[in-house]
């Protein structure tokens, strides 16, 4: 069993943490996603992992199209988890996360309010719309781990 704090190392040094966003055809219009994805050439660590929280790994494949470079590097691999299982694993890390504990918290904030919108029901027992300001905290949220995602130059300070 792998710790808490070591996993949170491995995921502040080879992991990526975001939010997905998504139409539905369902009656709610905007449909977020927790996404954790944890990226090395060790399958047996990634297999560990897997094992204790679920999700899948696949195959990276390399975004070089010449042969002569590729095919001298490891094969690399990327766990991914999603929602349910993407949240138990931040619960678990995030007192372990320095790098990445602000992306993780927005999307802890955001799994609770999700949480929280299902255990509403009506008195028939149809579950309840998000209102407009629960809408607009979770595109917030979306748009702040975004932005901390987001690749080239930074900003100074930061």
């Amino acid at each position: 069993m792998i710790s808490s704090q070591y996993l949170a190392g491995f995921i502040d040094g080879e992991g990526n943490i975001s939010l997905r966003k998504f139409n539905t055809t369902t009656g709610y219009k905007i449909k977020f996603r927790i996404v954790v994805r944890i990226a090395n050439t060790n399958f047996k660590i990634l297999k560990q992992i897997q094992a204790q929280y679920g999700g899948h790994i696949e195959v990276i494949k390399s975004s070089y199209n010449r042969k002569e470079i590729t095919y001298k590097w490891k094969r690399c691999y990327r766990l991914v988890l999603t929602d349910r299982k993407a949240t138990l694993l931040l619960r678990d890390v995030f007192p372990y996360l320095i790098i990445k504990k602000e992306h993780a918290s927005y999307c802890l904030e955001l799994a609770k309010m999700s949480e929280n919108l299902k255990a509403r029901r009506t008195k028939q027992g149809f579950f309840v719309r998000a209102t407009k300001q629960e809408v607009d905290r979770k595109l917030e949220l979306f748009e702040k781990v975004k932005i901390l995602n987001a690749r080239g130059r930074g900003f100074l300070g930061a």
